[in-house]
């Protein structure tokens, strides 16, 4: 049997069309809301001024994470701060690769530019959070003023993203990169620097990692279709939900798994249990 896409192909085909034409409805008048659009301007006009007011400060805001903070101590900043445009950009690469050692795409990667100031095809002083093609809020700038002398680490973001750049694998730095740094032997950049005051494991913000539309498709779909062949849903769902997340914190924590990984892990040995509770045959998928 062919899995459903959602729980609401359970509904008539024009009650499916009412519900996504009253959605679109409220969108269309969201956006034609005179309000809603001041509102928009004075966010922008806000994020534009943080953003002037810090780069001619060369300020280091807070939140610079403690790896990327680890890779400065370690001289790895040393070129940016000079002003060289391939140091920062190395920096960049650097610090996406300590914050996302496994190449999670719902965690930090290299902006691969799609044109425009580039260094080897990548950004010279930034990187994006994910790699959901969707988010055009996602770059993070690294370098207060680079490409002059004084450049300084900062975390200033989420920026917007032009849609031609787009998230890459993050990889350790080359060996000619690391020379070209003089940090060769420095830090092992296969074995990321870790601050012992910070926890080993890193639950990533829940937007980050696919927010509801994660967690519908990965558990709620399919246990929902499950439920619904045999019976109406009920409080009881709750404990397969509950068996999910046990495991795959388990996972996480006892084998070092990223989120997303450890719950469609998890999800799919808690399936079969939950069909052969309701009585669903094996391979009746």
């Amino acid at each position: 049997m062919a899995q459903f896409k959602s729980l609401i192909d359970f509904l008539p085909e024009h009650e499916q069309r009412r519900i996504a034409e009253q959605l679109q409805r409220q969108v269309d008048e969201l956006r034609a809301d005179p309000k809603y659009a001041a509102e928009k301007r004075l966010r922008d006009r806000a994020w534009d001024e943080y953003r002037e007011r810090e780069a001619k400060a060369g300020r280091r805001t807070a939140g610079v994470p403690a790896e990327v903070v680890a890779l400065e101590r370690a001289g790895y900043f040393g070129r940016a701060a000079e002003g060289d445009h391939k140091g920062s950009a190395y920096f960049a690469m650097a610090a996406a690769h300590v914050m996302n050692p496994r190449s999670d795409p719902s965690l930090p990667g290299r902006l691969a530019k799609g044109g425009g100031q580039n260094v080897e095809g990548f950004a010279e002083d930034a990187i994006v959070l994910n790699a959901d093609p969707g988010d055009l809020l996602n770059v993070v700038d690294m370098v207060a003023g680079a490409g002059a002398p004084g450049a300084r680490l900062v975390w200033n973001g989420p920026l917007p993203r032009r849609s031609s750049d787009v998230w890459a694998k993050p990889v350790p730095l080359t060996s000619a990169q690391l020379t070209y740094l003089g940090v060769n032997g420095a830090v092992d950049p296969q074995k990321p620097p870790v601050d012992p005051q910070k926890p080993t494991i890193r639950v990533p913000d829940y937007e980050a990692v696919g927010g509801d539309g994660f967690h519908w498709r990965t558990m709620g779909d399919p246990f929902g279709s499950d439920y619904l062949r045999k019976q109406d849903i009920n409080a009881g769902i709750s404990v397969w939900f509950g068996r999910v997340m046990h495991r795959a914190l388990r996972y996480m924590v006892n084998e070092g798994m990223e989120y997303q990984a450890a719950v469609r892990r998890a999800t799919d040995e808690v399936r079969p249990e939950l069909r052969r509770a309701l009585g669903i045959p094996d391979g009746g998928w």
